[in-house]
């Protein structure tokens, strides 16, 4: 083999050397970097566990102050069950005694909605209304939540925290909250009565066994708070002709009662359920009632109905033109006349009135209706 020879073999050699370190190079260098990255993964993912278990033992806990709103639980911690909770404070168990039944974190939230309201601040009101949000948030998706305040409102009927549950489930049309609206109202007890009827106002379901339990309660009961209940209760709703005339046919016979409030209330219900004018013969014959609060009730209930006949806006104009008669219920007899249509001698008297009202509204002392409550409560 000559010189050029040996030298082209011995370059050839030396490439194969050179390419087999480099490969085996470049393996190396990779195996050591998975590995470091691996480490580094492992890493930081236990940083991040420590760390997140330390800022959890760290935080601080939130004071009972009865005026600031804590962090609202989630349902879940509201909704450990039972044999959770009595495992934990089983006799022998070792561990601190869980203070949380199902429904603790409702009462603690409730307890402080009654502080709100035992010490009204310029800003409790705001903080009442989150505190009612959450509370309701909660009786509505919590079933213990909703059986404690079932049992709360019972046991607490002509009280304060029993208003204010039975104004919260008002609002939750429930299976259990209905049953109980209906077994209130056949109760022999007053404040039940009143209690379920009020209730049963609230939830606004308006079906055969509630018409029927509101009617055996006009129609038998002789307590006057009961009945102006039971009144308010029989909303308007759609019924049969046979339903509605039995319902009109009670309002008509409280109309006549001894007692003014239910006479009013009776009254603003004949206008509201009435589907022709005859029906409103009553309201209009109440205008000259002895009573003001009745006489204001009528010309109230007149503005509200859809069948005002010549008698009624005839003895509304009288009512407009008596200046003895109370002014208030002058001003809801103008309010009634604006709705319906007049003879151009009836509209030169309301525009009179109109023009003596606009008058007197400018005075610095002009209430208007300030004597008179004409709303049905």
């Amino acid at each position: 083999m000559d010189v050029t020879g040996l030298i082209n073999q011995t370059e050839q050699q030396l490439k194969k050397q050179l390419a087999i370190s480099i490969c085996i190079s470049s393996l190396v260098s990779g195996v050591i970097g998975y590995s470091l990255g691996q480490y580094n993964t492992e890493t930081t993912v236990d940083t991040q566990i420590a760390a997140t278990e330390q800022s959890s033992q760290e935080q601080p806990a939130v004071k009972d102050n009865p005026f600031t709103v804590s962090p609202q639980p989630d349902s879940q911690t509201l909704a450990i069950d039972d044999e959770a909770a009595n495992q934990q404070n089983a006799p022998g168990n070792s561990s601190e005694v869980v203070k949380t039944r199902p429904e603790q974190a409702i009462i603690d939230l409730f307890a402080k909605l009654e502080s709100l309201a035992d010490h009204p601040t310029p800003f409790a009101e705001g903080l009442q209304q989150q505190l009612e949000a959450k509370l309701l948030q909660e009786i509505q998706q919590n079933p213990a939540a909703l059986k404690w305040a079932i049992a709360k409102f019972r046991s607490n009927l002509n009280e304060v925290p029993g208003q204010m549950l039975g104004v919260l489930l008002g609002t939750i049309q429930d299976p259990e909250v209905e049953e109980l609206s209906l077994e209130l109202t056949g109760s022999t007890v007053k404040s039940e009565k009143v209690a379920g009827l009020e209730l049963m106002s609230r939830l606004g379901i308006f079906q055969e066994k509630q018409r029927d339990k509101i009617l055996n309660v006009i129609n038998s009961e002789t307590d006057p708070e009961v009945l102006g209940a039971a009144i308010f209760a029989m909303q308007k709703h759609p019924t049969s002709p046979d339903d509605s005339q039995l319902i009109m046919d009670s309002f008509q016979s409280l109309s006549q009662h001894p007692n003014p409030e239910l006479r009013r209330r009776s009254l603003i219900a004949i206008a509201d359920w009435a589907s022709s004018t005859n029906q409103l013969q009553p309201v209009v014959t109440a205008l000259s009632d002895s009573s003001v609060d009745v006489r204001a009730g009528a010309a109230f209930a007149l503005a509200r109905s859809r069948f005002v006949n010549e008698s009624a806006t005839s003895a509304l104009i009288s009512t407009l033109q008596d200046n003895e008669e109370d002014w208030a219920v002058r001003e809801l007899a103008w309010q009634a006349l604006a709705e319906i249509p007049m003879s151009k001698e009836q509209y030169q008297t309301f525009k009179e009135f109109d023009d003596q009202r606009a008058v007197m509204f400018e005075a610095k002392d002009y209430s208007p209706g300030a004597n008179t409550d004409v709303m049905a409560p």
